[in-house]
């Protein structure tokens, strides 16, 4: 009696110590590709602190409603805690993994607890799952040839692995698709994970790509914009163009390489092994004449009337017996002429002997410069 009293009065002592649990607040339901979160407010207080515990019941189903008692106890179902959600800390329960129906409907509540005291619960609005589920924007892949434009759709992820097509019924994919820059927006709807549209080629296309179903009325989220460029056939007169173009360049390449290694031979030949050219002035003097280069310089009137007649012999002879054939006989014959003067006219001897001396000069003068031109024109001759 005095131990149950003791308890009675410390539960007193604490409820005015610290006051009345409050109940949490703004309780929300997260639905995102069939993954179902419920979050809520904390209350904990610096001074204490609280656990939370989550309920869930199940209503009626709209097509049961013809069983007037079946929805009635189903309406007055009893509460069941929702698994891994009793007595936690945190403020938000993933009831995902619960005994959820997705055509079902549901109504969920929260309380705070501490020790033995308990706040009142906090009751959520009615949850259907295939109506507040939000779906998620699918992931698209796109390819373009001959004209056509190839969508490749495919379903979102979910943390659960389930399926979203076989939870949504007659699911189905709207493409909506633009020209670049431009506003002009076109809807594509179909119930195929590829489809083929036929745009204009050479042009580039934008789109999204949403699920939707039209007996839930449920609208899921756009995907990110994806841009192609349309590919298609290639005319006959492009490719005769591009053909000539591309012998063109080749052949204008291929020149110009030419040209280049031509110019680069020419310059290292200069540079390795460059021409040595005299002037035309110098090389004049290094030409060989003919033997007849001087007979042709002088005409023949003006050589017989100024020089005496001169036998060239181009053959090697003695320098020697050639000048005494051109010397001796006349001097010789001079000498018995002045001899046979002198006998007959001695006074004349001295002035006779100083005209003869002079003769003999000029003579012998003449005699050495045949001499030198025969030398020269020997010269020439080898």
């Amino acid at each position: 009696m005095a131990a149950a009293f003791r308890a009675f009065l410390t539960a007193v002592l604490t409820v005015q110590a610290f006051g009345e649990i409050q109940r949490p607040t703004n309780l929300q339901i997260r639905a995102f590709n069939l993954n179902y979160v419920l979050k809520w407010d904390d209350v904990q207080r610096s001074y204490y602190s609280v656990n939370y515990t989550v309920q869930y019941k199940r209503l009626f189903q709209q097509a049961q409603q013809v069983n007037s008692t079946v929805n009635q106890n189903m309406r007055l179902g009893n509460w069941k805690d929702v698994k891994g959600c009793e007595t936690i800390s945190h403020t938000e329960c993933d009831f995902t993994s619960t005994d959820i129906i997705f055509l079902g409907q549901y109504i969920l509540r929260v309380r705070a607890q501490r020790g033995n005291q308990s706040s009142a619960w906090l009751d959520s609005k009615s949850f259907s799952p295939y109506k507040h589920n939000v779906i998620g924007p699918p992931s698209v892949n796109v390819d373009s040839k001959d004209n056509l434009l190839n969508v490749y759709i495919v379903d979102p992820q979910t943390e659960n692995n389930k399926s979203i097509p076989e939870a949504y019924k007659g699911l189905k994919y709207s493409i909506i698709y633009w020209k670049e820059y431009s506003h002009e927006i076109n809807v594509e709807n179909g119930s195929s994970k590829l489809v083929s549209l036929k745009l204009e080629p050479w042009t580039t296309y934008c789109l999204r790509v949403q699920l939707f179903n039209p007996i839930f009325h449920v609208v899921g989220q756009l995907s990110h914009v994806v841009c192609e460029k349309i590919n298609g056939a290639t005319p006959l007169w492009k490719i005769v163009v591009i053909f000539i173009v591309s012998l063109v360049i080749v052949f204008s390449v291929a020149v110009g390489c030419s040209f280049c290694i031509h110019y680069v031979s020419r310059c290292i030949k200069y540079a390795f092994f460059p021409p040595h050219i005299l002037p035309e002035h110098l090389q004049e003097c290094f030409n060989v004449p003919s033997q007849n280069a001087f007979l042709e310089l002088v005409p023949e009137e003006d050589a017989e009337k100024c020089c005496d007649q001169l036998k060239v012999i181009c053959e090697s002879e003695s320098l020697n017996s050639y000048s005494s054939s051109l010397t001796l006989p006349h001097i010789g014959n001079e000498k018995n002429d002045q001899s046979g003067q002198t006998s007959t006219d001695s006074g004349q001897f001295s002035n006779d002997g100083s005209s003869k001396s002079v003769d003999t000069e000029e003579f012998e003068g003449r005699a050495l410069r045949e001499l030198d031109l025969h030398t020269k024109l020997m010269y020439f001759c080898e």
